[in-house]
């Protein structure tokens, strides 16, 4: 049987230079017998062909590449209307997708060196080179410029497909929370009405998998928006006391059912109303609470808050959460706060989470102009702390206030 042939045989690119492509140049030299013996050098290249148009001045050949139909220019650095690597500069402003080749005669470190530093792909010297280095040269600059070109396309394409991932899971953030929200107000209803006692603990499974779930969803929402560049922060003024006694309040049953006392205090030096986002900064000191009750078996967890800086109506503040739990290997550490990372393996098996709370808090952190840091040890507990600049509303306090809520009382 007679086979047949391909129908759409794949086609190889011509390469630039080839017997099929010239290389189209502008040459800017306005010495006759320098252009007479570059073109005489081009013409006898071996394997390589040229397009070649000149001009003798940086104006006109500033012109000519405007019309986008070179691939690469030979530039003299000594022209009636412009000289020096100014020159390079203002081209490469202009026409930044072409490669320059700078010729002179003077050979000299620092020009070459400022030659490539305004933007010259390579740089010769007039009477110096042989006809190979000269094509050599050419061909390594347009493939240079190719390279960095293919590198940028690449790089705006990953840039806009992160762009629509994190559009996309912030949009399905979005449509999961709402019937999550719908399941939990119900069951929440259900527990009220009359029922068994093996009813009574499935439904209170069902709910509080159903506020895990929730909870999830709200951290994968915050990274997306965040990662996408639409988390905007609130300002408006708030009670500190007030943000740290909520977060200290939220954990207060299930540190006394672990035997965890949780204390706070905030310095004297503190003020007692601040502009700012409060439900950020909550949902900050949430996340670092939350993991300190959770990695600590036995002792306790200290929220602290003091003034760095006061300059003016603005303050910076340090917060730190410091436990005394199960603590951190140094090699743990680097990427803490990084997306989807734990200490260890073992972390996520033993005490689950996403990983998602530290880098969320991290990039909250750095959006309010702050920075976030751990010390810890592993088997000595471990200190989150990190910075926060407001504006002061109010005076700073008389006293510091300082909370116990300890294993088995819940104030003291």
């Amino acid at each position: 049987m007679q086979a047949h042939p391909e129908q759409n045989p794949p086609q190889t690119p011509t390469p630039v230079g080839s017997d099929r492509k010239p290389i189209r140049l502008l040459l800017i030299e306005d010495n006759p017998l320098d252009e007479r013996l570059l073109r005489e050098r081009l013409s006898a290249a071996d394997g390589v062909r040229f397009e070649i148009e000149t001009t003798d001045r940086f104006d006109g050949g500033l012109e000519r590449l405007r019309t986008g139909r070179f691939d690469l220019v030979l530039l003299d650095l000594s022209l009636p209307d412009a000289e020096g690597s100014e020159t390079i500069a203002q081209m490469h402003r202009e026409v930044p997708q072409i490669p320059i080749i700078a010729l002179t005669r003077l050979d000299d470190p620092t020009i070459i060196a400022n030659a490539v530093k305004h933007g010259a792909e390579d740089y010769l010297v007039k009477g110096t080179f042989k006809t190979e280095v000269l094509i050599r040269a050419m061909l390594y600059a347009i493939d240079r410029r190719r390279a960095r070109q293919d590198l940028v396309v690449a790089r705006d394409s990953a840039l806009e497909s992160s762009r629509l991932r994190s559009e996309f899971l912030a949009n399905m953030s979005h449509e999961i929370r709402t019937p999550l929200n719908g399941v939990i107000g119900m069951t929440r209803l259900l527990v009220d009405t009359r029922l068994t006692g093996d009813q009574r603990e499935m439904i209170g499974i069902a709910r509080a998998s159903a506020e895990t779930l929730l909870r999830i969803v709200n951290d994968i929402l915050d990274f997306s928006k965040i990662s996408a560049g639409k988390m905007v922060l609130e300002e408006h003024g708030f009670d500190l006391g007030a943000v740290v006694e909520s977060v200290d309040a939220l954990f207060i049953e299930q540190a006394r059912a672990k035997g965890v006392a949780i204390d706070s205090l905030i310095e004297n030096d503190v003020p007692m109303q601040v502009c700012g986002d409060a439900g950020r900064l909550r949902q900050v000191l949430t996340n670092l609470v939350g993991n300190a009750v959770k990695f600590t078996v036995k002792g306790e967890v200290t929220i602290r808050v003091s003034t760095v800086t006061e300059i003016g109506n603005e303050s910076v503040l340090r917060f730190q959460v410091r436990d005394t739990g199960i603590g951190i290997p140094l090699a743990g550490q680097r990427d803490i706060f990084s997306a989807f990372t734990q200490a260890e393996d073992s972390t996520a098996r033993c005490f689950g989470g996403t990983g998602l709370g530290l880098a969320i808090s991290a990039q909250l952190i750095e959006l309010m102009g702050g920075s976030i840091g751990v010390e810890s040890t592993a088997g000595g507990g471990s200190n989150f702390w990190f910075t926060s600049a407001c504006a002061i509303s109010w005076p700073r306090r008389a006293a510091p206030i300082w909370k116990a809520r300890c294993s088995n009382a819940s104030t003291s």
